[in-house]
């Protein structure tokens, strides 16, 4: 397929060539624009938050110009009905959505993140917002990938657009390899460890990294951009993601982005993949950052591999290499990010692996990572989890509840030993 990558001005960044191309003249960081977003991804927050304020608004239909093959929802976060409130919850968005002839995703389908690509419907060139902050995942397939808030979309509804700031840009360059069992939540969380949590606020990441770094590698940072606070994190357009595209049907013409060649960045910075180690967020922050190896004093009462940041077939092989012909010491759960991946795991053997080392398998969906269904901590309890937040009472319980962030590799390896440990090489 490869395509031309598009620069607007050889002195803008990826984030202002975005724009431009979709606003038809050159816009700079700062500028304010009213745009419709190519693609609009909601979740539950339609239910709690939307359609009760445009009933309030008695707003009887949506914007005529409005595409609405563009927008999908999720109901991802609050799994099969798993309380009355979310059962009456998911009826409304139902009829809403039939009313609206809006595409709806059932509880258990999958994590709307990963669905989304899935589909197609992440085409490079994209702007792309969704009520979710880690609407930043699609990133890594050239888009401009933000999350915005239940009144934005509301506005969306109603007025058929919304008005972004665009952001200054952070370009961060990664070179060499990854060895060994060191993945891409490694990396996310060395940035986070070096450089905190607040440290992209009002920025867009512009990624460049090695062919070699897989779309699922740049999926788990550009998710992760959300916690650096960036607005989002933009991948190159390069070799791996047009393979990548080529095996896809995509709903709409890809127009790829690059940077200029004199963009014009706030901060500069560079990471040597070959550096980076397994790493371990401690509670109750993403980015208390101690390597692996050091918290072997720790023991989990549960091992949980899944979200939209790790629950992808690359994990989940990563995972089974570990596990394989071995027996996990920890209550460990594992979900997998789609039923299309479910059928894969199946189809590779992975789940056999899963069930015969003693894991539980999970229906696809947030699940614990958001604290809204299964798998949920309670007071006092430890968790090593692969999702992207460990804030107080995220995944259940109180101050009291820890949960510790790691990557697949380190969690199947923790799940084993029985505490929290280093995978190494088999």
């Amino acid at each position: 397929m490869r395509l031309k990558t598009i620069s607007t001005d050889e002195t803008l960044t990826m984030t202002e060539s975005f724009f431009s191309q979709k606003i038809g003249h050159k816009l700079k960081a700062g500028d304010r624009v009213e745009i419709t977003p190519d693609q609009i991804l909601t979740n539950e927050m339609l239910g709690a938050v939307v359609i009760p304020k445009m009933n309030e608004l008695k707003a009887i239909r949506m914007h005529n110009s409005l595409n609405k093959e563009s927008i999908k929802c999720f109901m991802d976060h609050g799994g099969i009905g798993t309380t009355s409130a979310y059962v009456d919850l998911h009826q409304t968005i139902r009829e809403f959505c039939k009313k609206h002839e809006l595409r709806i995703f059932e509880p258990g389908t999958g994590i709307g993140h990963i669905l989304l690509t899935e589909l197609g419907a992440v085409v490079p060139g994209d702007i792309i917002l969704g009520t979710d902050s880690h609407t930043t995942t699609h990133g890594a397939l050239n888009t401009f990938s933000q999350g915005i808030g239940g009144s934005d979309l509301l506005e969306i509804f109603i007025t058929g657009k919304t008005w972004l700031m665009i952001p200054s840009a952070i370009q961060i360059r990664f070179s060499g390899e990854l060895i060994g069992f060191t993945s891409a939540k490694d990396v996310a969380l060395s940035l986070l460890g070096e450089f905190g949590l607040d440290f992209g606020l009002g920025s867009s990441l512009e990624f460049d990294c090695p062919t070699s770094f897989s779309i699922e590698s740049r999926q788990t940072v550009a998710n992760m951009s959300a916690e650096m606070g960036a607005t989002t994190g933009i991948f190159p357009y390069d070799a791996t993601l047009d393979r990548f595209l080529s095996a896809m049907s995509l709903e709409r013409i890809p127009r790829p982005i690059g940077p200029g060649k004199k963009a014009n960045y706030t901060k500069e910075i560079s990471c040597d993949l070959s550096t980076v180690i397994p790493l371990v967020a401690k509670p109750h922050r993403p980015n208390n950052i101690v390597p692996a190896r050091e918290l072997s004093n720790v023991t989990p009462d549960q091992v949980y591999i899944g979200s939209c940041t790790n629950a992808r077939i690359e994990d989940l092989r990563i995972v089974a290499k570990i596990l394989r012909n071995n027996s996990v010491r920890i209550n460990t759960l594992i979900s997998p990010g789609s039923h299309s991946i479910f059928r894969q795991a199946e189809n590779e053997g992975l789940i056999k692996i899963f069930l015969e080392a003693g894991c539980k398998i999970i229906y696809p969906g947030c699940n614990a990572c958001f604290g809204g269904s299964i798998g949920l901590l309670g007071k006092g309890m430890i968790g090593l989890s692969t999702t992207n937040r460990n804030f107080e009472g995220r995944m259940g319980g109180d101050e009291s509840t820890d949960v510790y962030l790691a990557s697949p590799a380190t969690a199947a390896a923790s799940a084993l030993s029985g505490t929290i440990s280093e995978p190494t090489v088999i």
